[in-house]
């Protein structure tokens, strides 16, 4: 294929005192400078991070208007950095002239973005937006965006004999947020699986997830590794002024491996390891005082080539389309940040309304993005073969060569279960023909029942479930405990069914409110809309108070009637039954089999389980407190908000039947599970709270349940 080459373009920013920074061009076109002032000051910049990363996470579907608001803002937001890192003058002329020469010369070209002072070096610089071709930088294959740390030492391209060798890990701690361990690598598998076949990768998962397992992974006899992959939990400890990720110790439990030490545990294969992948979350994200403080970026300053790390959350649709891009055109020997261009265009194209194109930032230390030539494999000195016998079995290994593979289709015996499997299939589908009996017909192969704490995702709507399996519980209080109207205990049977992960959030309940929902009278209860009519509602309560609208907050001040529009508009989007709970089938999410006091079970409230007590003073991130989750993998069933029910409250025994699951009328409806402002015994599995419907506070939220057919 034609080689893809780019002309530099280097901008370097350096602190005169600021807000004033100078701005420093240079590349084949020649030198330019010039002097330019931030835009923002500190609280208006806090202010559009929150506005940016709101757009991120709700502008996942696609919305009806030429230009959604939302990405209005963000363009907005991209053509100011703009104007910032190319003021008018010459530092913009030679930008063009450069674009220019690039076009004559047939190539493309690079932007490499060298950002001296830490509190610039982290902000979002991937959603540049150019005005004048009034689209975004990053999502031209022909210029590339890269952060291009001033390091001495520059890498080349290694030479390999396909296949590239990637090793994977997958850290799921038990103290920390759920990960769909076997969903994540099901998709990394599925993008890469067209490369495996055809024997130009070759994908392995590290038995274990601890430092131990990744350390003996990593020692000269195994690998050699080209590229890591890690999927797991991130963070940036703002004491150590440093990124971390998290693996498991030996009981499961989250131990934090800081950058500095993760760059160690790489260290032994940096002859051969080329790029390293983060899928966690801040993984790109640096501190005030260091620029190279984040994880991606320690790892690049520490001799790794290449670190592709995320800013912010990625939904599982765009990771996958990401991956598959990036991994095939990086196959196909392409400079990285070229495939990384590629790949964000694959995120646009696949949802055109989606902006997590800008969430994946590429840390570079290569001259021309090269990491590996495969054109050079007839010459390429032979890497010395692993030590196999010393290596354990990994848990998912790829698809084993061409010449393993006819090998093994050359044994007689593997031909003889092939030709009974053919014919065992055969019958089954051939058997009433032949017997001419139409009541003979293949056996169902029946859906598989999923286990209890499994996870779905609707990721075009930012949304996780978890199944909780149907049966009986024990609903309520005995004699002597709890309020009056927990009791008397009693046995309820539910059906199986999904429950959202976490509370609805600000973010999520936006894309009902931007698609126009909230004005749609087909999404409202008769006596809902009569409500919203009679109040001249336009949006939901607290919408805008910065107090509570986080776009990971739990959407608050939404009243019954709000919630169930809400839900009625998302049916209608997803084609599935979406709802809010049941009080028996939130009570059976919180408390599971057992008859536990609390969704972690009966230990006493604290302040690392749940956000209660009025001590934070607010509402918390949906998930902040994971070792707070139920039996079923969810997360804030007690504290934060208390959440909206579909039943109305009438006096227990619980029965389905008896009308209080009816939508119509205004009768009061119960919430559960406590708010950040309720004291320990208010959060109770079995506590219950009446409101009317139209009742809007700023510590009751909801979160949906789905049915069993998800």
């Amino acid at each position: 294929m034609t080689e893809i080459t780019y002309l530099d373009f280097y901008i370097e920013v350096t602190e005169q005192e600021a807000p004033i920074y100078q701005i420093v061009v240079r590349s084949k076109a020649g030198e330019a400078r010039s002097v330019t002032t931030f835009p923002y000051a500190n609280a208006e910049l806090e202010a559009e991070l929150q506005r940016l990363e709101n757009a991120i996470l709700y502008a996942r579907t696609p919305v009806r208007s030429r230009l959604p608001p939302h990405e209005a803002a963000v363009q907005a937001f991209g053509a100011r950095f703009f104007e910032f890192l190319l003021p008018s003058g010459d530092t913009r002329s030679l930008y063009y002239e450069c674009q220019q020469l690039a076009k004559v010369e047939g190539k493309g070209m690079r932007l490499n973005l060298l950002i001296q002072p830490p509190q610039l070096a982290a902000l979002p610089w991937e959603f540049l937006h150019d005005p004048r071709r009034r689209d975004y930088i990053a999502l031209d294959p022909q210029t590339p965006l890269v952060r291009y740390p001033e390091i001495a030492q520059r890498a080349t391209p290694l030479p390999v004999t396909p296949p590239l060798r990637i090793l994977g890990l997958v850290a799921n701690p038990v103290d920390l947020g759920w990960l769909d361990v076997v969903a994540e690598q099901r998709q990394v598998t599925t993008a890469l699986q067209p490369l495996l076949d055809r024997g130009l990768v070759e994908l392995t998962w590290l038995p274990g997830q601890g430092w131990r397992e990744l350390q003996q992974w990593m020692r000269p006899g195994y690998g050699p590794w080209h590229i890591f992959h890690f999927i797991g939990h991130g963070s940036f400890d703002p004491q150590r002024e440093e990124g971390r990720i998290f693996l498991a110790d030996e009981r499961g439990q989250a131990q934090a491996v800081s950058a500095t030490q993760l760059s160690r545990l790489l260290a032994f294969q940096r002859g051969t390891l080329r790029l390293a992948i983060l899928n966690a979350c801040e993984g790109a994200r640096g501190g005030k005082f260091d620029a190279l403080s984040s994880t991606a970026a320690t790892l690049v300053a520490d001799g790794l080539p290449a670190v592709l790390a995320m800013q912010y959350a990625i939904t599982d649709s765009a990771a996958l389309e990401f991956a598959q891009t990036f991994y095939s055109a990086l196959s196909d020997n392409l400079p990285v940040d070229a495939a990384v261009a590629d790949a964000r265009n694959a995120i646009n194209l696949h949802n055109g309304a989606s902006l997590e194109w800008g969430t994946p930032v590429l840390y570079l230390r290569t001259q021309d993005g090269q990491l590996f030539d495969l054109a050079k494999t007839a010459t390429a000195q032979a890497v010395p073969s692993a030590k196999t016998p010393a290596i354990p079995t990994p848990s998912v290994r790829s698809a084993p060569p061409l010449q393993a593979k006819l090998s093994l289709w050359r044994k007689p015996g593997v031909w003889a279960l092939v030709l009974i499997f053919i014919i065992t299939v055969l019958g089954v589908q051939l058997w009433p023909q032949i017997t001419n009996d139409p009541t003979v017909t293949p056996t169902a192969t029946p859906t598989p029942t999923p286990v209890a704490g499994a996870t779905r995702e609707l990721s075009s709507y930012g949304l996780t479930f978890v199944f909780v399996p149907g049966g009986s519980f024990k609903m309520g209080s005995l004699e002597g405990q709890g309020s009056d109207d927990e009791r008397p205990q009693h046995d309820v049977t539910v059906d199986a069914y999904w429950i959202g992960q976490t509370e609805v959030t600000n973010a999520q309940y936006r894309y009902f409110v931007e698609a126009g929902g909230y004005d749609e009278p087909k999404w409202w209860t008769a006596a809902g809309w009569q409500w919203r009519e009679e109040n001249k509602r336009t949006e939901p309560g607290y919408w805008q108070d910065p107090k509570w609208n986080g776009a990971k907050q739990p959407v608050v001040g939404v009243n019954w009637y709000e919630a169930v529009a809400y839900t009625r508009w998302l049916s209608n989007e997803t084609g599935l039954t979406i709802r809010l709970p049941t009080e028996a089938e939130w009570e059976r999410a919180a408390r599971g089999d057992d008859g536990r006091i609390y969704p972690w079970g009966n230990e006493a409230p604290t302040d690392q389980l749940l956000n209660y007590n009025g001590k934070v003073g607010r509402t918390t991130t949906v998930g902040s407190y994971p070792a707070g989750v139920s039996t079923y993998g969810a997360l804030n069933l007690a504290g934060n908000v208390w959440e909206w029910t579909r039943s109305k409250y009438l006096a227990y025994p619980y029965n389905s039947n008896d009308g209080r699951e009816n939508w119509d009328g205004g009768a009061e409806r119960t919430a559960r599970g406590g708010a950040w402002n309720d004291v320990a015994d208010q959060v109770r599995v079995t506590s219950r709270l009446w409101q009317k419907p139209e009742t809007q506070h700023n510590n009751i939220g909801f979160r949906l349940v789905v049915s069993s057919n998800f």
